[in-house]
């Protein structure tokens, strides 16, 4: 094929990521030149352009401010030294409808995500987070690859899926529309019976997990329905850390909270990671809420 030297002028700065070179140009002259991530290092030149810097650019530079040095930040969040107990190996997932047409949702995905981790998973709708998410506890079987939890294929025969999903807990979007018990209380103790815990055993589980959460005492006793949307957020949450959960994997958790509910969760998520030791697997749109709180 012809090959066609493009010449893009723009100002917009994600688009510049395209390109092999840039010239930055300030009032008739150029005042910078160089490939994309050579450009971008200048985070404090280009503002002083007046030109926006793409945000993981800024984070670059902030986290190289702090003193961090990001070869070692990528090396940390790969293994870190800890034990790696999920993993996927070549995983591929395909949806089949009536007409025979076949819909990839996951390609080929190879993951490993080690104890006491906060990762994050991002992207657009329909780019196959809440499918992946599924097979981290064995709701969906690969059609192609094996999942692994502690060394152990979690599809074979003699496997325990049940004692899996103690320990990974899943938590879907808007989880307070599964709220249905007649008082909070109740509602949280369903999880660990459902797992074989007695009944005081249950209700001291569920008060220390709605505890956790910032649910008051006093509100024990009453309809999870009389709560407002960011108290029965957690008390949905609350449900699922009953069970006592290794790994807690949250499909878009801040959705619909207005910003302080939003803040209150994800420092909620942050404290059970770094106090509780549980792995937190946040699913999210937000670049913003990934760059704040995840490890990798």
């Amino acid at each position: 094929e012809k090959e066609i030297t493009i010449i893009l002028i723009t100002h917009d700065m994600e688009e510049v990521l395209l390109a092999d070179r840039v010239f930055v140009m300030d009032q008739g002259k150029v005042v910078m030149s160089g490939k994309p991530k050579e450009v971008f290092a200048h985070v404090e030149e280009l503002k002083g352009y007046g030109l926006e810097v793409p945000f993981a650019a800024e984070l670059a530079y902030e986290l190289k401010k702090e003193g961090i040095r990001l070869s070692d930040a990528v090396t940390k969040g790969r293994t870190g030294g800890r034990v790696m107990s999920i993993s996927l190996e070549k995983v591929s997932y395909i949806y089949e409808d009536n007409s025979d047409i076949k819909k990839p949702a996951l390609i080929d995905v190879d993951l490993e995500i080690g104890e006491g981790e906060f990762i994050g998973i991002i992207g657009h709708t329909g780019s196959g987070k809440s499918t992946l998410i599924q097979h981290l506890n064995g709701l969906m079987e690969p059609t192609k690859g094996r999942v692994y939890f502690e060394g152990k294929n979690i599809h074979a025969e003699d496997y325990d899926i049940k004692s899996l999903r103690g320990k990974v807990g899943l938590c879907f979007q808007y989880p307070e529309h599964q709220l249905f018990e007649t008082t909070i209380l109740e509602d949280v103790c369903f999880g660990p019976m459902n797992f074989g815990a007695s009944k005081e055993e249950a209700e001291e589980a569920a008060k220390e997990a709605l505890k956790d959460v910032g649910i008051s005492e006093e509100l024990f006793g009453k309809s999870p329905f009389e709560l407002s949307g960011g108290q029965k957020r957690r008390v949905a949450i609350a449900g699922i850390l009953a069970m006592k959960p290794e790994y807690f994997i949250l499909d878009e958790p801040t959705a619909g909270l207005d910003p302080e509910g939003r803040v209150q969760l994800l420092e909620l998520l942050k404290c059970l990671n770094q106090e509780q030791g549980i792995t937190i697997i946040l699913v999210s749109h937000s670049m913003e809420d990934i760059a704040s709180y995840v490890d990798r």
